[in-house]
Order: structure tokens, then C-alpha cells, then sequence
């Protein structure tokens, strides 16, 4: 198969073969050639093309580098998400999807392994439960709905900054933990638990994003966040006494 993105795809290809889906539908994460023939009706110019290419090389990247345990890349509906943001007729495309770029790799390099707050996976923030805490209880009801826009994104920027100065308090919900990576969460978070709780809760339709799907509509209905420590517990998945931990 030829791709438009060639670098993206030779780039790519050693990182899914060790990288996991969620897709019901696939056996590795991101599918480039649907990406690919989804933006094509974008009437996009050979440097718009080489900007896509070079932004997701470096979103990839940079979850590589600062989220190294991670273990799905589900990122289709992400890059499918920025890339049409970006195409709005009241943006410059380049200029738009480099500023976005930098937003995205700022909030990881924040939450990542050599930050102080030391997140193991960036699962959270792909599947949308970051984005479903925002929704319910912290969006303003004039600000932008978009898992990915920049209301979002600002805000998920502030909250990290504030839980720097909460670990650097050494709060209790936030304590200094040191070289170990941080688990707030009221279950055990081990990579064999951690692919087990997704796969059911995909099978359960209990994630607020499908982000396999670049098509995915996000959810929140539902408190996705308590279904899934519900399902955590009936699972039988260990709960996690690590100090701090204390979110649902």
C-alpha cells in the first residue's frame, strides 16, 4: 500500500507492532490509510500534508518518550479531531496545527514520567476520561465542547500546573512520592490490570471516547469514571493503597 504519509508510516511501523487497540475491529493501534483517505476531502496543499505528517511524528513521540509503559495508541480520533479543528475556515492550517502541537506535547512533557507528577499512562486523556471530569464539572457552559480544543486543553494545562504545586505542598491527595509513578485512582493500576479494565470496559461501551474510531462521538451521558471503578471491583482488580490515592 502507498501512503501519502510514507515518513508517518515508515516511522510507525516498529511502534504498533509493540503498541496495543482497543478497536474491536483491528490488532494494531491507528489505522493510517483511513486517517488518510478521511482528509483527503480537505483540499490540502504538499506542505499542509507534510505538517500532518509532522505532527503526528511528533505527538507519537513524545507519548513514546514520556508515557514509555503506556500500552494502547488509539489515536485516530485524535489526530482526525486536530487536523479538522485546524482545517476551519477561520484558521490558518499551519499555523493552527503547529500551535496545537506544541499544546499537546507541553501537556504531556507536564503529566509524563520526569514531571513531579509522574502519570504511568496517557490513557486517560486518549479515552476521554480527563475530558468527561471537565464536562461534568468544570466546563464553562459557553466554552467549546471539543475533547481537543483549546477550552479543554487550557484547562487540562491549569490543572496540571496546580498539581505541581499540590505535590510540591506534599498534600495529602497529592503527595511527593519520588521515583514511583502516581496512581490517585482507588485500583490498582499494573499493566496486566490495566488492559484487562479497558478490554471490558470497550466491550461494555463504558469509554467516553472511542478513540480508535476517528468518527468517534465523545460521551458523557454517563459517569464513565465511576462505571469504571465498579467494574474495577467486580472484577476482582486490586485495590490500590499507594499514598494519595483516593479518586473514584
Amino acid at each position: 500500500m502507498t501512503y501519502e504519509l510514507q515518513k508517518l508510516q515508515n516511522f510507525l511501523e516498529p511502534i504498533l507492532r509493540t503498541k496495543k487497540t482497543l478497536s474491536p475491529k483491528r490488532k494494531h493501534a491507528f489505522d493510517q490509510s483511513k486517517f488518510e483517505e478521511s482528509i483527503r476531502s480537505f483540499n490540502l496543499g504538499k506542505e499542509d500534508w507534510k505538517s500532518i505528517e509532522d505532527f503526528l511524528i511528533s505527538i507519537v513521540e513524545s507519548i513514546e518518550f514520556n508515557f514509555p509503559h503506556n500500552i494502547f495508541l488509539d489515536i485516530d480520533y485524535l489526530s482526525f479531531e486536530v487536523i479538522n479543528q485546524c482545517n476551519s475556515k477561520d484558521t490558518v492550517f499551519l499555523e493552527e496545527l503547529n500551535l496545537k502541537k506544541e499544546k499537546l506535547i507541553s501537556i504531556f512533557e507536564l503529566f509524563g514520567k520526569d514531571s513531579k507528577i509522574k502519570f504511568r499512562y496517557i490513557h486517560d486523556f486518549i479515552y476521554g476520561f480527563d475530558w468527561l471530569k471537565w464536562m461534568l464539572e468544570k466546563r464553562n457552559p459557553m466554552e467549546n465542547q471539543s475533547p481537543y480544543g483549546n477550552d479543554f486543553l487550557n484547562y487540562i494545562s491549569s490543572r496540571g500546573s496546580e498539581l505541581v504545586l499540590l505535590i510540591d505542598q506534599n498534600d495529602n491527595k497529592y503527595p511527593n512520592l519520588m521515583e514511583e509513578f502516581r496512581n490517585p485512582f482507588l485500583f490498582s493500576r499494573t499493566p496486566i490490570e490495566e488492559e484487562k479494565l479497558h478490554r471490558v470496559l470497550q466491550e461494555i461501551d463504558s469509554l467516553p471516547i472511542s478513540s480508535w474510531d476517528i468518527y468517534a462521538i465523545p460521551k458523557f451521558d454517563k459517569n464513565y469514571s465511576s462505571i469504571r471503578t465498579k467494574t474495577a471491583q467486580s472484577l476482582g482488580i486490586t485495590q490500590n493503597h499507594q499514598s494519595g490515592s483516593h479518586k473514584i
